[in-house]
């Protein structure tokens, strides 16, 4: 998918009736943080029309500790988004197929089974699947944040009233400008919350292009409620166009979480790739192309 702007090629003719006549052209003037923000949200809203027919392989290798303490772990996993009749929110799921290269049983079968029947209950065996895959992490953090479709949720218009957006810079990534706009979730409750219901408001900067709303990359930070054994968790997550699919997809995903001692105490970088698009025959057989 692209969402580029279609744009004449009146140039030459442009430059000749300026040089005859004399007059000096008026620069362009830059849009409006609010303009940037609509194209934004009308990206996403298209976007999300591409993604749950789309799954990719993700290689996804975490740590924790350090010293003779330190862990690692290695993950390869389907993922993919999905979004079910009835529930709008940027769901992705990962189902982990090979941990430290031992296969996880029957986890393909299950799959199917997700897309094969799109429904309210299929949502909720999705998000079942996610606190499955979460028993999988290393660390002293319950997460399900680490998720590429985590971030998106935070940029969705749903959530727009809750966030305070602002422009920080402008950038070039490659030939194309994009401006870093920071937010910063002022609504309450929070999008995410501890698993006792406490507030985990998020702040972050989007790269986003202002003449089309495309999201290069976003950064969130997830900041840590009160009480012991809170963390602060930070995820990055990069999208790159993908010339099979037609539209950018998630590239790379970044994770860190650190203790209030700005300690690190896990990591973890995610790569994702072979995207392909499914389809479910009616066996509920996972096809793939």
């Amino acid at each position: 998918m692209t969402l580029g702007l279609g744009i004449r090629d009146w140039g030459l003719g442009a430059a000749t009736v300026v040089a005859v006549l004399g007059g000096v052209p008026h620069a362009q003037a830059p849009p409006a943080l609010d303009d940037v923000l609509v194209r934004m949200r009308a990206y996403l809203t298209e976007y999300v029309r591409h993604l749950p027919a789309v799954i990719a392989t993700e290689q996804y290798q975490q740590r924790a500790g350090s010293g003779v303490r330190a862990l690692r772990r290695q993950l390869e996993s389907d993922y993919g988004f999905i979004q079910v009749p009835g529930d709008l929110e940027w769901l992705g799921f990962r189902q982990v197929l090979v941990v430290d290269g031992k296969p996880v049983p029957d986890s393909a079968h299950r799959l199917a089974q997700l897309f094969a029947r799109p429904s309210a209950l299929a949502i909720q065996q999705a998000r079942r699947i996610a606190e499955e895959s979460a028993r999988y992490n290393i660390g002293p953090i319950f997460r399900t944040i680490n998720d590429p479709a985590f971030v998106l949720e935070l940029l969705d218009a749903r959530n727009s009233h809750r966030m305070r957006f602002s422009k920080s810079g402008e950038t070039a990534i490659g030939e194309r400008p994009f401006w870093i706009v920071k937010f910063q979730e002022t609504g309450r409750p929070t999008i995410i919350r501890t698993r006792d219901r406490k507030d985990q408001p998020a702040q972050g900067r989007a790269w986003i292009e202002p003449a089309t709303g495309h999201i290069h990359r976003v950064e969130a930070t997830v900041q840590p409620g009160f009480g012991a054994g809170n963390f602060l968790g930070t995820l990055d997550v990069t999208f790159e166009y993908d010339a099979r699919m037609g539209f950018a997809v998630p590239s790379k995903m970044l994770e860190k979480y650190t203790n209030r001692n700005l300690v690190t105490v896990s990591s973890g970088e995610a790569t994702y790739s072979n995207y392909r698009r499914f389809t479910v025959d009616t066996e509920d057989n996972l096809q793939v192309k």
